[in-house]
């Protein structure tokens, strides 16, 4: 399906395994649609890195598609969440308790 939060690269069991790796969900501050593309980029090519969530400016948090590439409204300030190992720049936010 088009809509969904796994993509044919992020199944289930590439969720567990980066979760229990890297248990800590982060977010990252965007530039631009440019600087999406290119993190998505990232992600696509270590499976310990999941986004999941585009969140706006205004604090609204829209799950991340498998076509991730859909979101045609990136602006400055908007930030890609996501699970696993830390991006160059990405800050974590919430990490589970052991």
């Amino acid at each position: 399906p088009r809509e969904g939060l796994f993509s044919h690269t992020d199944d289930f069991i590439n969720l567990v395994e980066a979760v229990r790796k890297y248990p800590k969900v982060h977010e990252i501050e965007l530039e631009d649609q440019s600087h999406y593309h290119s993190l998505i980029e990232i992600t696509k090519n270590d499976k310990n890195i999941i986004p999941i969530f585009l969140k706006t400016l205004d604090e609204d948090l829209k799950i991340m598609p498998s076509y991730s590439k859909e979101f045609k409204d990136i602006k400055k300030g908007d930030k890609l969440v996501y699970l696993g190992k830390t991006l160059t720049t990405g800050e974590p936010i919430l990490q589970r308790n052991r």
